[in-house]
């Protein structure tokens, strides 16, 4: 009788029990909410956190358009997720239709906020030429997705910091001064001067 043999591989994992999970159109569960956890972290990192506190800077935007609290909810909302829903979404559509690449393209998908998140940071640290930066940024992006697709640590990391967009958004909401929105109070522009009730200015 002929008994089928499983090619044990460095991991210790049959290749028959490996290949089938990387190579699904969509799933598991538990594998499309890491890959989402994952994502969202990063996109919190490297759009979610700057918008925030550039939004946090120019109050007056608010102000001048007298935005309500549901309104600065809505854009909070919108900020945390736009970004990593599409990436996500692009990730499945992209895995739908190349199975086999899925993983790889998990790893591409998440390098790109690496390489934005790269590029900022050395953009205010640095004094770099734009062309320069832009060089480092994809070049982080690279190795970014070489370690997110190698290092389950790394992973693991991103998952926990999940949380952290979240955060963000509560300190924008709750502790810069467009909370002045939230708790029905005026909002000062960063002239200082408080616009209760703005008008619009034509010039001809």
């Amino acid at each position: 009788m002929n008994t089928a043999t499983a090619i044990v591989p460095n991991n210790g994992v049959p290749n028959n029990r490996v290949a089938p999970e990387r190579a699904r159109r969509f799933g598991p569960r538990r594998r499309e909410v890491q890959a989402a956890l994952e994502i969202f972290a990063l996109c919190g990192l490297a759009f979610a956190q700057p918008t925030f506190d550039l939004l946090g800077k120019n109050t007056g935007i608010f102000a001048t358009r007298r935005s309500s609290a549901f309104d600065l909810i809505v854009v909070s909302i919108a900020i945390l997720l736009a970004p990593a829903v599409i990436l996500y979404v692009t990730e499945v559509i992209l895995g739908a239709v190349l199975p086999k690449a899925r993983w790889f393209i998990h790893g591409v998908i998440c390098g790109i906020p690496i390489g934005v998140l790269a590029e900022e940071i050395l953009k205010r640290n640095t004094e770099l030429p734009h062309l320069r930066l832009i060089h480092l940024g994809v070049l982080s992006g690279i190795v970014g997705a070489i370690l997110v697709m190698r290092v389950d640590l790394l992973r693991m990391w991103l998952r926990f910091l999940a949380f952290a967009p979240a955060l963000f958004a509560a300190l924008f909401l709750f502790g810069s001064p467009a909370s002045a929105v939230v708790f029905g109070g005026t909002v000062e522009s960063a002239s200082g001067v408080v616009a209760k009730h703005p008008k619009r200015v034509i010039e001809i």
